[in-house]
């Protein structure tokens, strides 16, 4: 391991040397390709405090070049760039799940972060059972997530519904209509959610058909997390499915309205890793921000209010850091609605104070591979068929409805099937077979509600 003085010393005559070269960058000013899904809220302070850590560390100005996308955009994105060259241009991966991390240290696409063991001492290898970072550090989580619900309690109590406590309520009859969802082909903390789903009950067939209740109770799919969210505070829906910083804020936002909470025993923490990729232009600015993201001071900028000396400027964040030493350091001035996923009451405690599960990544990962586009052509494409047989198995109470509503296609009803059909999915070379895939489950799950319906 380098000592900090050597490598800031190597760094600035890499960072020369660059400058030489042939990057397309200024005599003085050195340039970061970030791909992200991060908001524009993160992207401006972690910019502002990265400018700030770079010429006090390096001497130099450094600037930032985002390339803001969805999560499996961005997946597609590099496995097609990559595919085409060696060296597609961009630097560093900073945000997106653990799971779009994964696929591409498997594909090879990222490369060791170099870090020292302060930071990997602090930062777990796993925890409740979920990677929070690759064993040979080309992954790091840099942010930690939990997920849950959001309802409007004045909207519940007019219906004369309890609030939700477990997923499966979000499945019971009297939500019927009620919920506000997103689509997970567009978002990886809406597809992180389902997999929750899914990951709590004891099979992949349960799971499935406690997911599918709870899709057919959507009052409306939207194209975005944050719009799911927001409808319960517009008054859109009473109840949407969302990560913790969004139904944390927005509840506390509106105290009055709004309640968040993380169904307890059922919800399991996951990260939002930062990694360089693979003849990164700039490796060694690169590998700094990696290193600054992981610091104490950028760590706190997740959970401390605006103002604070060590706070973000123009945007509070929100979100949990992953270094268990922040908490201590910072976490009496923290943001009210912080939960240490370190605290007592292992494998982590959830907002409500419950335990989370303990979840299986090699698992999860074969489901992750398969839900968003199984999610989307059987409740996204076909909301209305969807929407429509559950009203119809609702009203027969007939159990053989029921378990028709609940079946799946050939080739995705076990989880054998699952990672076959996995496979195809994510290997480029076989599109072709790919789209036949989701041109018949489309096929499948329109035929299927239409016939339920049918009298």
């Amino acid at each position: 391991m380098k000592s900090p003085i050597l490598w800031s010393c190597l760094l600035a005559v890499s960072l020369l040397l660059g400058a030489c070269g042939g990057e397309d960058r200024s005599a003085d000013t050195d340039t970061l390709v970030v791909l992200t899904p991060h908001n524009d809220a993160i992207q401006a302070e972690f910019a502002r405090a990265f400018r700030a850590h770079y010429q006090a560390t390096i001497g130099r100005e450094v600037e930032i070049d985002w390339r803001p996308m969805g999560s499996r955009e961005m997946l597609e994105l590099l496995r097609n760039s990559y595919a085409r060259t060696e060296a597609p241009g961009y630097d560093v991966v900073f945000g997106g799940g653990e799971n779009v991390f994964m696929a591409l240290a498997e594909a090879g696409l990222l490369v060791p972060a170099d870090l020292d063991a302060d930071t990997l001492a602090q930062i777990p290898a796993r925890h409740a059972g979920q990677p929070f970072r690759d064993p040979q550090n080309r992954w790091i989580g840099s942010a930690v997530s939990g997920f849950g619900f959001l309802y409007r309690t004045d909207l519940l109590e007019m219906r004369g519904v309890a609030p939700p406590t477990k997923w499966e309520d979000l499945g019971a009859p009297a939500m019927y209509d009620m919920l506000a969802l997103a689509d997970p082909t567009q978002s990886g903390s809406v597809a992180a959610a389902y997999e929750m789903v899914i990951l709590s009950a004891p099979t992949w067939e349960q799971g499935w058909a406690k997911l599918l209740s709870i899709m057919g109770n959507a009052k409306k799919f939207l194209d975005s997390a944050s719009k799911s969210a927001d409808a319960p505070r517009m008054g859109e829906a009473p109840v949407a499915m969302c990560i913790d910083f969004y139904g944390q804020t927005r509840a506390v936002a509106n105290p009055d309205k709004l309640r968040f909470a993380v169904p307890s025993g059922q919800s399991a923490y996951s990260t939002d890793p930062v990694g360089v990729l693979k003849n990164a232009p700039g490796p060694a600015v690169a590998q700094e921000f990696v290193r600054f993201v992981l610091s104490p001071d950028a760590q706190a900028l997740w959970a401390l209010p605006k103002g604070h000396p060590k706070g973000p400027v123009e945007y509070e964040l929100g979100r949990q850091p992953v270094r268990r030493d922040v908490y201590e350091l910072y976490g009496k001035d923290f943001l009210p609605w912080t939960v240490n996923p370190y605290a007592a009451g292992e494998p982590g405690a959830g907002t409500d104070g419950g335990a989370n599960m303990t979840v299986d990544p090699q698992y999860r990962l074969t489901i992750s591979q398969v839900l968003g586009r199984l999610v989307k052509a059987a409740a996204i494409d076909n909301s209305a068929g969807l929407r429509a047989a559950k009203k119809r198995v609702l009203e027969s109470n007939d159990p053989a409805l029921l378990a028709e509503f609940a079946r799946l296609p050939d080739n995705a009803d076990t989880i054998e099937d699952l990672r076959a059909v996995g496979a195809i999915l994510t290997d480029e070379s076989r599109k072709g077979d790919a789209d036949r895939i989701l041109t018949d489950w489309q096929r499948f799950f329109r035929d299927k509600y239409a016939s339920i319906v049918a009298p």
